[in-house]
């Protein structure tokens, strides 16, 4: 407030509770499903696949305009061009993973068996257990926003001191800004890191992992395997290219 106006109390955890929501909604989800034009809920093959192809034309665009002509820049102009490409390339990237992610709700055509072959493929390709994702995804949106059930993201507690005394300011969060943003893909998938709490080793890549059930088991393998041959083709391809 300016001079001589009043400050703004601070705001206390009762606050905040009373204005929580408690009543019923006069609408149930189903409700809100039905205002959706039926045509959303189709599936269609050859709009899914545009989007695929158009994607991959992008990447591949950036990849050839960059190796031909970054080289010739000369300092500091490809210092400044190479995070440039980073970032759109990335970005790119990031829209292919996001079909893969859509293949694993089952989104992308009719066919389940299609949907599946191409998910795998796709998220093995940016080192990504397509099968373990697929399943442990499918808790989170069963359990969004339960602090018991949730699979991943889960908010943080007044209880995690470390979080609350050390972390839970400006700086404290542009480090873990950081974090999530370098670390926490691979660290999620292979150490539960911002998973749900559970008994035992928790891995994406360990198939005896509670949030998976007998019938799933064999496509975790499935999934480690695609890993192994994205890992072993990027270091050939590493190897051929002198990137080494």
């Amino acid at each position: 407030m300016g001079a001589g106006g009043r400050m703004n109390e601070a705001t206390t955890d009762k606050d905040v509770l009373k204005r929580v929501p408690t009543a019923k909604t006069p609408f149930e989800i189903s409700d809100l499903k039905k205002a959706i034009p039926p045509h959303c809920f189709k599936r269609s093959l050859a709009t899914s696949s545009y989007y695929l192809f158009r994607d991959i034309a992008i990447c591949y665009t950036f990849y050839y305009l960059t190796s031909n002509y970054i080289p010739l820049l000369h300092k500091p102009f490809n210092y400044i061009a190479w995070p440039i490409y980073w970032f759109c390339q990335g970005s790119s990237f990031m829209e292919i993973w996001s079909i893969g992610h859509d293949l694993g709700h089952h989104a992308f055509s009719e066919y389940q068996w299609l949907d599946d072959t191409l998910g795998f493929v796709l998220h093995s390709s940016f080192l990504t257990p397509y099968f373990s994702f697929k399943y442990s995804h499918r808790s989170h949106h069963a359990h969004t926003n339960s602090m018991e059930y949730d699979e991943v993201w889960i908010p943080k507690r007044k209880a995690d001191t470390l979080y609350s005394e050390v972390l839970n300011n400006p700086l404290g969060n542009l480090f873990m800004t950081v974090v999530r943003l370098l670390l926490s893909f691979p660290m999620y998938f292979t150490f539960n890191i911002h998973g749900r709490e559970c008994d035992g080793f928790v891995s994406h890549f360990y198939p005896q992992r509670p949030l998976f059930n007998d019938s799933e088991r064999k496509l975790i393998w499935l999934s480690d395997a695609g890993m192994l041959v994205a890992f072993y083709a990027l270091y050939k391809i590493a190897a051929a290219t002198s990137a080494t």
